[in-house]
């Protein structure tokens, strides 16, 4: 099914087949690939296979509903839906938008009649079984979804599906109420979905499998982060206030033109009704299982921070230029209480069988989950404005910057270089700090240099700022970032993380200095002789044991047989505070010296428009090889290299290219 979409794909592309021959190609290959899925569900879960009959009816189900969601993108072409707007006259005089009678017919039927029964009709052949596979793969007994549940989800695909359908009919607008209800309903879907396992008639226990489900199934409804769900509804109900007009977040102009006096009041609403109920959201569903005295002074931490952030964040969107001080000041006071809010959640640590600050549950890893969140908001919303100097480009990199370092601090603090001894520490066999660490440098693609600033833009900024002082500025300023090497940033941010990761764990781990997130909790792994001692932590945190008990030492026999004590053994013979020898501590420092030239010209290269030589760059390439054969203990130092490597073979390629071109005759 898979090789027949490709096959369509590439047959759409040159333009063998039209686009609805290619369309319903794909949905009948992924019905399919679905109703696979979810027969493999219900063999784990021991229902046994589906019937030929059940399974083609799956398949053709699931072929329907995406052929609905996706059918307009096929049936009307980009001439088509590029409709421009007639303007007549209205009874005043003014300019009045008329959209075309035959669009807004097919909006009515297709959004509001063909949708909602396709959606309605794949409910028990689709959605259920799909649902119930996804959720039981955390349980051991099969149990069927709350009603909740899949109201939230058919929900979520309605608004996904009449949100991207208006926009497409729509490109230079119109179908304003089509929109907000579209938006309105994901987000209240996405909510229900959420807070489903905490409303008091969505307890599937009744529904279980057999007798023994139902016994052993009791309370799995509840889950550690049960409550969480209701921030989102919070933040949903914040969302739609400010859509239809009570907590309108721009300033209104009262036909004397005087000052808006409840601005101030709607926008603190709004912030504490969106930005609180996100924090607790995100903090119920992190540490929804943590002593009470460390969920509440962590709680107490992480909504005020949340909550300036937010006032920050629509600040810093609707204030116009010339009083983007008021932003700075909002941001500074926010920034400012960060450290403080810090150490208020710091008293989490004297809750008796509270997690480690950066393990599951954490405290110090949910408040810089939050602070990284908000900063993150506050750069989009920087990015978005419509008039941008250099005054909101600076603060908008700094909240960039910020919130891509505590993104890197919060990853490696919880799960480590390798991923030895933490839940969910490797996906497909690569450590997740490595991962994240991939996945979180598009983040630096928000940076904005001055060259992007137009002349019209200053030239109407120093209009409208002309007799008024001007601003300082705050953050960090880029005047060689443009288009052409916007991509420096992430692949600098990416190396030098690595970097310093491989050297932490050769100069650094396993130091008894540095172990200051053990204090109080026993010692850190000093020596080779006690290495393992953050996995036996670990399992007794899960099994709820001490180590003198039966489960505890069952589990830790069994995992000196599993693969993380071979990774664990790898990575302290790499450090020279844990090495029984110091060849292992030499070659790993051997390694780090061998990559950085490659990845020097590498992040150079990118930055700057002068082309390096493809000689010089295939000489350094050799060098990335001495990690991968001689450094097997830590695996930034691999990805490191394997960076290298790929960089150099594209950049020699390019280099080649550029050279080729520029010796081209007229």
């Amino acid at each position: 099914a898979a090789i027949l979409i490709c096959i369509g794909w590439h047959l759409k592309r040159t333009r063998s087949i039209k686009s609805l021959t290619a369309l319903a190609t794909a949905s009948a290959s992924a019905g399919k690939i679905i109703s696979v899925i979810i027969d493999i569900a219900d063999s784990n879960a021991g229902r046994g296979e589906s019937s030929v009959f059940v399974f083609t009816m799956r398949a053709l189900a699931g072929a329907v509903l995406l052929m609905s969601l996706f059918g307009p993108y096929a049936v009307l072409t980009h001439s088509q839906t590029r409709v421009r707007a007639k303007r007549s006259l209205g009874p005043s005089g003014k300019p009045v938008k008329v959209a075309p009678d035959r669009t807004n017919m097919f909006v009515v039927g297709y959004c509001g009649i063909v949708l909602p029964l396709v959606i309605f009709a794949c409910i028990p052949l689709v959605v259920v079984p799909l649902i119930s596979g996804l959720r039981n793969t955390r349980f051991y007994y099969s149990s069927s979804p709350p009603m909740t549940e899949i109201i939230g989800f058919a929900s979520c695909l309605w608004g996904v599906a009449t949100l991207s359908t208006t926009s497409h009919l729509f490109p230079e607008g119109g179908a304003e109420a089509w929109r907000k209800t579209s938006a309105l309903t994901f987000i209240l879907g996405l909510g229900m979905f959420f807070v489903a396992p905490s409303l008091p008639w969505a307890s599937d226990s009744l529904s279980a499998s057999n007798e023994f489900a139902s016994i052993s199934s009791v309370g799995l409804g509840l889950g550690q982060g049960r409550s969480g769900g209701f921030g989102l509804v919070s933040a949903t109900l914040a969302t739609l206030l400010a859509l239809t007009g009570p907590l309108e977040l721009r300033e209104r102009r009262g036909n004397s033109g005087g000052k808006d006096r409840s601005h101030l009041l709607r926008l603190m609403l709004f912030s504490i009704l969106f930005g609180c109920g996100v924090a607790w959201f995100v903090g119920i569903q992190s540490m929804g299982g943590e002593p009470f005295l460390s969920l509440f002074m962590t709680m107490t931490a992480c909504m005020p921070t949340a909550f300036l952030g937010t006032v920050a964040c629509v600040l810093g969107y609707s204030v116009e230029s010339h009083n983007f001080d008021e932003v700075q000041q909002i941001a500074k006071l926010w920034m400012g209480t960060c450290p403080l809010f810090l150490l208020v959640a710091s008293v989490s640590t004297l809750a008796t069988d509270a997690s480690p600050p950066f393990g599951l549950g954490g405290w110090l890893s949910t408040y810089l989950v939050v602070c990284s969140m908000t900063a993150l908001a506050f750069t989009i919303a920087a990015r978005l404005r419509s008039d941008k100097t250099s005054v909101t480009r600076a603060l908008g990199n700094l909240t960039c910057i910020s919130s891509w370092l505590l993104a890197m601090i919060c990853t490696y603090g919880q799960f480590g270089l390798a991923g030895i001894g933490v839940a969910s520490g490797s996906v497909v066999g690569v450590p997740t700090s490595i991962v994240v660490t991939f996945a979180a440098a598009p983040i630096l693609l928000l940076l904005e240099g001055e060259s992007g600033e137009t002349i019209s833009n200053r030239r109407t900024y120093h209009l409208a700022g002309s007799g008024r002082k001007a601003l300082p500025t705050f953050g960090f300023n880029f005047q060689s970032l443009t288009r052409a090497n916007r991509f420096s940033p992430p692949l600098a941010g990416t190396v030098l993380v690595f970097l310093i990761a491989s050297l932490h764990a050769v100069l650094l781990r396993g130091c008894a200095w540095l172990a200051v997130t053990r204090i109080g909790r026993g010692d850190s792994s000093k020596s080779s002789t006690d290495v393992f001692s953050n996995m036996y932590d670990f399992l007794s945190k899960v099994t709820r044991a001490k180590h003198k008990e039966d489960v505890a030492n069952m589990a830790r026999t069994n995992v000196f047989q599993s693969k993380a004590v071979a990774s664990a053994a790898k990575l302290a013979g790499a450090s020279m505070w844990t090495s029984q020898s110091m060849m292992g501590p030499f070659l790993h420092l051997l390694g780090v010296a061998s990559v950085i030239p490659s990845l020097y010209v590498l992040v150079a290269d990118s930055w700057s428009p002068k082309q390096q030589s493809s000689g010089r760059i295939l000489a350094l390439l050799p060098l990335n090889l001495i990690p991968l054969f001689l450094c097997r203990g830590i695996p930034c130092l691999w990805a490191a290299a394997l960076v290298g490597i790929v960089g150099g073979i594209a950049q020699s390629i390019a280099s080649r290219q550029k050279s080729y071109v520029s010796h081209m005759r007229m």
